[in-house]
C-alpha cells in the first residue's frame, strides 16, 4: 500500500496524520522549539542552493525559472536521488509530510520538490516492473525477484522440471488442471503459465 506524500507548514500543529514529518529547509524555522516540530528528518541535501536562493530572492529570478533551476538541481544531486528512494520506502509504511517555513503556499519550493518525488516514485514503479519483466522465469532467464512465496516458487519449479511428456499429461488432466489452476509465474504473474513459460537453459 502507498500512502500519500503531504506538504504542511510546521507552524502549524503536528497530527497524527502526518505520518513522517520531514523539514525540507535550510535554515531552522525562526522561533520554533524541536519538541514542537516532531520531525523524523531534516533533509537539507534536497532543498535549492544558497546561490538559487540569492538570486530569487534578490528578484532576479521569478518563480518559474527558479522551480526550473531547481528541478534541474534535483535531478544532477546524488544525494536528491537517494533521498528520492528513502521516500519511497517511506510511502510504503506510512503517509510522509514535507513541512516548511514560508507564508507563501503558491511560490513555494516544496510545490516542486513534491512533484518531483512523485515523479521519481512513479518512475520507480516503473522501473521495478520492467525489472522483473526482464528477469522473468518465462523467458528462461534467471529469477531475480525480491518478493515471492517461497512455497509457489517450489511448485513452479518442479514443474519445469519435470519432462515434456508429463507436461502434456498435467495439461490434459482436468485433476491435475485445476491442482495447477492458481499457479502461475511467480516473477510476471502470466496467467499463461502453461503455454508461454519455458524451463531454464540446460534442463
Amino acid at each position: 500500500m502507498a500512502y500519500e506524500l503531504q506538504m504542511k507548514r510546521i507552524y502549524e500543529e503536528p497530527a497524527p496524520t502526518d505520518g513522517r514529518r520531514i523539514l525540507v529547509d535550510r535554515l531552522w524555522p525562526r522561533g520554533m522549539k524541536k519538541e514542537r516540530a516532531a520531525l523524523s528528518e531534516w533533509a537539507k541535501e534536497v532543498t535549492p542552493s544558497p546561490e538559487l536562493r540569492k538570486l530569487y530572492h534578490s528578484g532576479e529570478m521569478n518563480f518559474d525559472l527558479f522551480g526550473k533551476a531547481y528541478l534541474e538541481e534535483l535531478k544532477k544531486s546524488p544525494e536528491a536521488a537517494a533521498f528520492a528512494a528513502k521516500c519511497r520506502d517511506w510511502l510504503q509504511e506510512s503517509p510522509v509530510t514535507l513541512v516548511y517555513a514560508n507564508k507563501n503556499a503558491v511560490e513555494n519550493h516544496v510545490l516542486v520538490l513534491r512533484q518531483w518525488l512523485l515523479d521519481a516514485r512513479a518512475q520507480g514503479k516503473e522501473g521495478e516492473a520492467a525489472r522483473r519483466r526482464s528477469f522473468c522465469v518465462c523467458s528462461g532467464r534467471l529469477f531475480v525477484v525480491r518478493f515471492f512465496r517461497v512455497q509457489e516458487m517450489t511448485v513452479y519449479r518442479q514443474f519445469l522440471n519435470i519432462s515434456r511428456s508429463s507436461r502434456r499429461a498435467i495439461r490434459g488432466s482436468r485433476f491435475l488442471r485445476a491442482s495447477f489452476s492458481r499457479l502461475r509465474c511467480p516473477s510476471c504473474r502470466s496467467a499463461r503459465r502453461f503455454r508461454s513459460c519455458r524451463p531454464p537453459a540446460g534442463r
